[in-house]
């Protein structure tokens, strides 16, 4: 204790007597002389601010403004290793002739009190506008100006209980790291402590010291306002609860004691599980326990890879079953008694959607052939009535009232015919009863032939065809057929539903290895329908029904389009209308 605190070298002058041994501890020699034991404590208490412990507090003597004599006398009591028959007298010279580290503190203390008023205030001030940024904060948390609802962010959706450990945990990890230690007691663990953290002025902390708590305070505050908001938001959510651990625990307890009657093989096997653990560990390293542990682990081994393997059969016939082989049919082979049950039903199911299909696929070949029947009934006498038509308007008849009666049965029976056409086809076409003939196809070509038939139609209607074809082949692999019936269906679309005066665009372009072929007009009705609806067979965008159509071109366009591997789109934008088909190019 001398080194640090020589006689010369400081203000501090400590004495510790043993009036049992007679003996004086000190750094003042003048102070080491036992008989003069009173009179130099008279002189210690002239020396500045003093203080003077003995085992019994009624002796206690001390200048010192507020101080604990209780602790000041337990502290030299019990770790000075004797409870009673001892003095002990320490005191600063407040002249200070010594330029010492307490004469620098005091010093830095005369310094700074008369910025402790200011300071006061600032921090009330400070703990006021906390205040209100904090009641601010908690009123705005969760919103953002947009929505009324609460938003939660990614922490905010973590389970309640991990989140609070983490943030404490965060919290306190790196100020342990930090080596920031506070004194709880308040105990005097030194002569030093003694001198100059209770002596008249206030508390001297090292600038490192402060500089280090106030990352300490920033951190903590940051971490609590992360808890806090996150708490907050939570709340006003209504997440607290219903996003804990507990809650889940309970839940899930709840969910076991309702479905006990399925789980309580899983519940027995657990806990025998547990039990023979148990009993190996309090058995000592027992051989026999050791076996049953090992035989225990080896049944449950055993029961889990039957029925990770069950469960494995299950979903792989479950998506067979799922992506149209209803014929599959799941292997029982190794299955327990639950999982066969399962898995029989499910092959049951699977049966039922075989006969189903069986029955639909009876049904739609005989609405097919009923159509074509009487498709082929109606198409018979038709033919005549065309004929006899023809006929008819190639004699030469004066009255206008009979040209125009020719005029209209000839109108009408062209468009029975191809409404009888039309069904045909589509019949055919959804049934899958067509054969294609695939071949490579100039795209631009054909594009250009079906432009050409049309031209006439269009300039009737008072359309004009704006076309953008690249210079080049664009090769595709279709039948010429099929594929002139889409172009032929989609232009037709253009030519009677388009608004007269406007233009009908055609562009050809490729992307990377597809073609995509595009033909898009105004419409002349509103468009009050959607482009899932337009490819059903019999749906019109007129829905008045004034004009000439079946409502099945468009759905044989795209049943067509996509049985030769393309693609069929619409796009409805208020009157804009757009087709697109897109197919694989073929390099050559």
């Amino acid at each position: 204790m001398e080194n640090g605190y020589k006689e010369g070298d400081t203000n501090l002058t400590y004495l510790y007597a043993d009036t049992e041994k007679g003996l004086v501890y000190t750094n003042r020699k003048e102070f080491r002389d036992y008989g003069k034991l009173s009179e130099n404590l008279e002189k210690i208490r002239t020396m500045g601010k003093y203080a003077v412990i003995e085992p019994e507090l009624k002796d206690f003597d001390s200048n010192i403004e507020g101080i604990d004599a209780a602790e000041w006398r337990d502290e030299i009591k019990y770790s000075g290793g004797k409870e009673k028959g001892f003095v002990y007298a320490v005191s600063v010279d407040t002249e200070y002739p010594i330029k010492d580290a307490i004469y620098l503190e005091a010093q830095q203390y005369e310094k700074n009190s008369p910025l402790v008023r200011g300071v006061l205030i600032l921090g009330v001030t400070s703990v006021f506008l906390l205040a209100v940024i904090l009641i601010w904060l908690t009123a705005v948390a969760g919103r953002n100006g947009q929505s009324q609802e609460i938003c939660l962010n990614w922490f905010d959706k973590w389970k309640t209980e991990p989140a609070a450990a983490a943030v404490v945990l965060m919290w306190a990890i790196p100020v342990f790291l930090f080596g920031i230690r506070t004194d709880l007691s308040g105990s005097v663990s030194s002569i030093s402590n003694l001198a100059y953290q209770r002596i008249d002025y206030m508390y001297i902390f090292p600038s490192d010291t402060l500089v280090s708590g106030g990352i300490i305070a920033v951190y903590t505050c940051a971490m609590f306002l992360t808890g806090y908001l996150s708490l907050v938001r939570r709340i006003k959510a209504k997440t607290l609860w219903k996003n804990s651990l507990f809650r889940s625990g309970i839940c899930f307890a709840k969910r076991v004691f309702t479905s006990i009657h399925a789980v309580w093989k899983a519940v027995v096997v657990f806990t025998i599980f547990v039990l023979v653990h148990w009993i190996t560990v309090f058995s000592n390293n027992n051989v026999y326990a050791l076996v049953l542990m090992l035989a225990g682990e080896l049944a449950v081994f055993i029961y889990m890879v039957r029925q990770a393997v069950g469960r494995q059969k299950i979903v792989v016939g479950v998506d067979k079953i799922a992506g149209g082989q209803v014929d599959y049919k799941i292997s029982l082979d190794g299955m327990g008694d639950e999982q066969r049950s399962i898995a029989e039903k499910i092959n049951s199911i699977g049966q039922g959607l075989d006969a189903a299909l069986e029955e639909s696929i009876k049904s739609e070949r005989l609405k097919t052939d009923l159509i074509t029947n009487v498709s082929h009934d109606i198409k018979t006498p038709l033919t005549s009535i065309i004929n006899y038509v023809t006929l008819l308007k190639q004699e030469k008849f004066d009255d206008p009232k009979i040209i125009r009666y020719l005029d209209i049965l000839d109108e009408k029976s062209q468009r029975l015919k191809t409404l009888t056409e039309d069904v045909v086809e589509a019949s055919k076409v959804s049934s899958g009863n067509i054969t294609l003939e695939f071949m490579n196809i100039n795209l631009v070509e054909i594009i250009q032939q079906t432009s050409g038939e049309f031209e006439e139609k269009f300039t009737a209607n008072e359309l004009s065809e704006v076309m953008s074809l690249p210079e080049h082949e664009v090769i595709i692999r279709a039948d010429g057929r099929r594929l002139w019936r889409v172009l032929a269906n989609i232009y037709n679309n253009a030519a009677k539903y388009a608004m007269k005066g406007t233009r009908v665009y055609a562009d050809l372009y490729t992307i990377g290895d597809a073609a995509v072929f595009s033909l898009k007009n105004i419409s002349n009705q509103p468009l009050n329908i959607s482009a899932d609806e337009l490819t059903e067979r019999f749906i019109r965008g007129d829905i008045s029904r004034g004009t000439e159509g079946s409502g099945l071109g468009l759905s044989i366009a795209k049943t067509l389009t996509e049985m030769q591997g393309g693609n069929f789109e619409l796009y409805l934008d208020g009157d804009l209308f757009r087709v697109t088909i897109t197919f694989p190019q073929v390099h050559s």
